[in-house]
């Protein structure tokens, strides 16, 4: 896929930019040069503290990668830490961790060509700011959308691999999207709003799949939005449930800084509003790269299927990664 910009060079020079594409769409839009605004939610992050990409100043150093990769074995004592945790007091915890590399030289524009092609139904993007380093991604998950007087989100959780015989979902991850639908549902009702849930389905993403429960209200124009969508953030599918009781257990757990993984990318033309939550993602530089992976963790969970989730998850990224990297 041709991209609109030299992103090696831009990143080379220090300019900010962002370049994005809408789930379903083909084309590749420029921040700065459409009539679409870009801007970053970092991790549990408010909408007042959004970065937007074109009122950022050049120049300065840049934010590097994450350079130390969450170990096997930690991994695996951290989670069922937070297992027992849970067993005491119920509800979720989504556990992250970091692969990371360095010493490699990166074709950029090759990754994030790859990247957009592979991946026609999520929300595609390339940033950089000095503040945030440069980050790729192709999400599923929607936080928000508000258009034509609705808004319409998405409750997504539950991870397995994709086959192509359909089969019932475990209870595991049943419990774990439910979580997250209820807690949106919540959220809704206490903004004034009346929402209303789709029928449940399976979303699927690449080599796995998830249980999504679409929901939607009655909303009209952008008043309110902000509100919304500080409301929504973090939700349940990127931290948990009691939701502060896990962002605690994430920060005791959690061997690298999130960053801007589990934050949202929000889009606005003024009219309408677009904001996806940053998964599937990694920040990147010429040298080296971190990706994000997590999962949820409930009393029921097994560290170890936990581990191995979060390596589909990342396999497509690494694999475009390690495809179009050299050491140094």
């Amino acid at each position: 896929m041709k991209l609109p910009l030299d992103i090696e060079r831009l990143y080379a020079e220090g300019v900010p930019f962002a370049i994005f594409r809408f789930p379903g769409e083909s084309t590749i839009r420029v921040s700065g040069n459409d009539i679409f605004d870009f801007t970053i939610n970092e991790w549990n992050t408010p909408w007042c503290e959004r970065i937007a990409v074109d009122k950022t100043t050049p120049g300065t150093p840049a934010v590097q990668p994450w350079q130390t990769s969450t170990l096997h074995d930690v991994y695996l004592a951290t989670t069922q830490w937070l297992i027992g945790q849970l067993k005491s007091r119920g509800g979720k915890c989504v556990r992250m961790r970091a692969i990371c590399a360095s010493g490699m030289q990166v074709d950029i524009n090759a990754v994030v060509s790859q990247l957009f092609d592979l991946f026609p139904d999520a929300f595609c993007h390339c940033y950089y700011t000095p503040r945030t380093g440069m980050w790729i991604g192709a999400t599923p998950e929607v936080l928000a959308e508000f258009a034509d007087g609705t808004v319409r989100t998405m409750s997504l959780a539950g991870t397995r691999r994709h086959t192509p015989e359909a089969h019932s979902w475990d209870a595991k991850n049943v419990e774990e999207q439910a979580y997250v639908t209820d807690f949106i549902m919540s959220a809704l009702r206490g903004a004034g709003l009346f929402p209303h849930a789709g029928a449940t389905e399976t979303l699927r993403y690449g080599a796995i799949e998830h249980i999504c429960t679409r929901i939607e209200a009655r909303m009209d124009g952008l008043e309110g939005a902000s509100d919304i969508l500080d409301a929504l953030n973090p939700t349940p599918a990127v931290a948990g449930m009691p939701q502060q009781t896990a962002i605690s257990e994430i920060e005791e757990v959690e061997d690298a800084p999130r960053r801007c993984y589990a934050g949202y990318l929000a889009c606005s033309d003024g009219t309408t509003l677009r904001a996806y939550v940053n998964l599937r993602c990694a920040q990147l530089s010429d040298r080296g790269w971190c990706i994000y992976a997590g999962g949820g963790i409930t009393s029921s969970s097994d560290p170890a299927a936990e581990w191995r989730e979060t390596e589909a998850k990342s396999a497509p990224l690494l694999k475009i990664l390690k495809e179009n990297s050299l050491p140094i």
